[in-house]
């Protein structure tokens, strides 16, 4: 495909612009845990738990995001490998 290095170049962009969403989503999040400690008791446990999950899916997300980072990273940019050997 002609517009291969496009497509993964395009790619690339949008994984990068994802960061600082992914971002922004955990600290909101970690902040609602935060202010949950302020409530009472019973409905701040509720409100907290639902702010780790979201947390929790979050994270997962950002694995992933990392995994795509990793994979449409352009060739000359990759650090080189551990160990000194050729790639």
């Amino acid at each position: 495909m002609a517009d291969r290095p496009e497509t993964q170049q395009k790619a690339f962009k949008i994984v990068c612009s994802m960061e600082e969403a992914s971002t922004a989503a955990s600290d909101f999040v970690r902040g609602i845990a935060m202010l949950c400690e302020t409530i009472d008791q019973k409905d701040g446990v509720v409100i907290q738990r639902i702010a780790w999950a979201a947390k929790d899916s979050i994270k997962a997300f950002e694995e992933k995001r990392c995994e795509l980072f990793e994979l449409l990273l352009p060739a000359d940019q990759r650090p080189p490998p551990a160990g000194g050997g050729s790639a």
